[in-house]
């Protein structure tokens, strides 16, 4: 098979499969998800922590006692938005079992960055009291809680986007671990269909069969990140025209806050490289001095995505 096809299995399927939304840190593959409708704006976030030794990070959730510095919703990017994925409850009272779940929680942890995540916890524990009974409630919580452990898990099997025989292993661990965490029947729901659909690409992929794909779904053009080369102003009278006065100020805001967020993890990056080459330091100055500058750049909410963009162990 040519390798621009396998190539175009790879970022198509791939990467919203075995990458999946994930929301803290890089993943060992590329991820810009076609298959999972994750706002562009925020794609950059939807990543899972890089793939080192195949253990799910410990601890619980604290969902008590936060309540949410900014409603984003009324000033942040959720801005005019509705939540999106219905939650809903059986006859009996109990959490109904359906990929909108996975949807709901995706929504909100679009925020990393903006709210931490015990507010987005609280955020998410108010939102299912509004719409559910008190025991599909605390289910809810108990998945919700689940679902953040299956974000940060590292896995082992990275996939290479120009070697498909990288790709089953690294989707077959993905399926365990889901099952293993979120249960069998959730898992399905969150993730079944799409394995299913990468496992006939990359039977077909493997066969010869694969053509060329139909035309994805995708964002306006005038709705994507501008380039470094772009004229800022042409635009943002594209979006006006396009879009509307009030979605292209908002875009704009979100590309002011994308570029002030590339600076500083730039400006972070290159101190880190510096001090990575400097051997003079001990492993535990070098450390203090990484968390300092990190600190200096990021606010409390943004240090964890930071240190991993940065493939730094956390704090």
């Amino acid at each position: 098979m040519p390798r621009r096809a396998v190539a175009i299995v790879a970022t198509t399927a791939v990467v919203s499969v075995v990458g999946g939304a994930s929301f803290f840190a890089s993943q060992t593959t590329s991820e810009a998800s076609t298959a999972v409708a994750i706002p562009a704006a925020r794609a950059s976030r939807a990543s899972e922590l890089a793939a080192v030794d195949g253990r799910p990070s410990s601890g619980t959730l604290a969902i008590s006692g936060f309540s949410p510095a900014a409603n984003p919703y009324a000033a942040g990017s959720l801005r005019g938005a509705e939540p999106d994925g219905e939650l809903l409850a059986t006859a009996s009272g109990a959490l109904k079992v359906s990929a909108s779940v996975r949807r709901r929680f995706d929504h909100l942890l679009s925020t990393v960055g903006e709210l931490s995540l015990p507010e987005i916890t609280a955020l998410i524990r108010r939102q299912a009291e509004a719409e559910l009974p008190a025991t599909a409630v605390q289910q809810l919580l108990d998945l919700w809680e689940r679902y953040v452990k299956l974000q940060a898990y590292r896995f082992r099997s990275a996939v290479q986007l120009d070697d498909m025989a990288t790709v089953m292993p690294a989707l077959e661990e993905r399926s365990r671990v889901r099952r293993e965490l979120l249960g069998p029947e959730w898992a399905e729901a969150f993730f079944g269909d799409e394995e299913r659909a990468l496992r006939e690409q990359v039977a077909r992929a493997s066969s010869g069969l694969l053509q060329e794909p139909a035309s994805l779904p995708l964002l306006p053009a005038a709705a994507r990140r501008p380039a470094s080369t772009d004229d800022l102003q042409l635009v943002h009278q594209q979006r006006v025209a396009t879009l509307g006065v009030e979605v292209a100020e908002r875009l704009r805001e979100v590309d002011r806050q994308q570029a002030d967020w590339d600076r500083r993890l730039e400006q972070v990056r290159a101190v880190v490289e510096v001090l990575r080459r400097s051997p003079e330091l001990a492993d535990v100055a070098r450390g203090a001095a990484i968390a300092r500058h990190i600190e200096l750049h990021f606010d409390a909410s943004e240090r964890l995505r930071a240190r991993a963009l940065l493939q730094l162990p956390p704090e």
